[in-house]
């Protein structure tokens, strides 16, 4: 099964995967994190700086080349996120356990920015749905105290929060948790969820089995 921890920023979710990561023993799961300072490569994360560097370079703004930076960068993300996913999608398929992806590679696209389809270059085609959602919700201004670090703005995460949820209503499957309960709570609901789809998938696949023998 292929499950995710979605979020905002300060929503809890690396809490309930490092949990899980440390209590889920018995799933043998495989967690990959998809943040954009984790990266697969190291060599992503190198360029990536160099690239932040060249953005402030006034020369650089002046000759429009600021957007062809910004652009680059996040497709280098994506390729990087691209590599994590094929990877959990491999450990999942062959039998192996669990994968379970803190964010998830198109979440920074849809979730982060605003929630419009791209019609010319659809990316979610690359990334088909997975078995699971868990949502962590926060209220923007919680958001904003617990990532003081970050820089965000109450307006940044009130518009990140509703492009989140927008984002839900095109999953059939999800579960949405509130951050206001305690992380052992929320585990609690996260193993009973997980245990509701493998039992659905499990289903799903003595059915169509029976289809074909019949």
């Amino acid at each position: 099964m292929i499950i995710v921890i979605l979020g905002p920023d300060g929503s809890g979710k690396t809490t309930v995967v490092d949990y899980i990561r440390k209590n889920f023993s018995k799933m043998d799961p495989l967690i990959l994190n998809m943040k954009t300072s984790d990266p697969f490569f190291s060599i992503t994360l190198k360029i990536r700086k160099k690239l932040k560097k060249l953005k402030n370079i006034t020369l650089i703004n002046f000759l429009f080349l600021k957007k062809f930076i910004i652009y680059f960068g996040e497709f280098l993300d994506l390729f990087d996120r691209y590599i994590k996913y094929r990877i959990g999608i491999a450990w999942a398929d062959s039998g192996h356990g669990l994968t379970i992806f803190e964010r998830y590679p198109i979440d920074r696209i849809r979730g982060e920015f605003p929630n419009f389809k791209n019609k010319i270059l659809p990316l979610e085609q690359f990334f088909p749905f997975p078995d699971g959602i868990v949502y962590l919700d926060v209220l923007p201004k919680h958001s904003v105290l617990r990532k003081k670090k970050d820089g965000h703005t109450l307006k940044e995460m009130n518009s990140k929060r509703k492009n989140y949820l927008s984002l839900l209503n095109e999953f059939d499957e999800f579960k949405i948790l509130s951050p206001a309960n305690s992380v052992e709570n929320n585990i609690i609901k996260i193993k009973d969820y997980i245990f509701k789809i493998y039992l659905e998938k499990k289903k799903n696949k003595l059915w169509k089995v029976k289809s074909l023998k019949e």
